[in-house]
């Protein structure tokens, strides 16, 4: 048992508030909330659903499109049959059970880094030509 302490004094931080200023600990009873209303705990199934619901990925899955949305970026893969089946392929081999979301969550993670593989194609095009023109400019000094 944990006992509250008369912090500031007075019958709200003194623990009167709080139910007599003790807390009693778990012990695999239910818990109540605020309300005085028993909290169930939820399950791990509850958990997850609600997090996809959210849009919160689990790990594994995240890590798979990952590596799905690399490899189709890089060899720009716009065929969408095509992008649907690889990603369906690598849940499969991970045994992972399909969900639409992932999908979705696919296409926004391939074209994110197609822009950064754009850009930085561009970028390295851009450091080519002042290059060059460095180079340009060098000669017609020396000249």
């Amino acid at each position: 048992m944990a006992v509250f302490t008369n912090f500031f004094g007075g019958a709200f931080f003194g623990g009167g508030f709080f139910g007599g200023g003790t807390v009693q600990g778990g012990g695999g009873h239910p818990s109540q909330g605020y309300s005085g209303h028993e909290v169930r705990k939820r399950t791990r199934e509850e958990v997850r659903k609600e997090r996809e619901a959210l849009g919160i990925l689990p790990k594994r899955v995240e890590r798979v499109i990952e590596e799905v949305a690399q490899r189709q970026a890089e060899k720009l893969e716009l065929d969408s049959q095509k992008q649907f089946e690889e990603l369906s392929r690598e849940l499969k081999l991970k045994n992972i059970e399909w969900e639409g979301q992932y999908l979705e969550s696919l296409n926004q993670t391939r074209e994110r880094l197609i822009d950064l593989e754009i850009a930085s194609r561009l970028k390295g095009r851009l450091r080519d030509e002042e290059e060059i023109l460095s180079l340009l400019a060098m000669a017609a000094a020396v000249a």
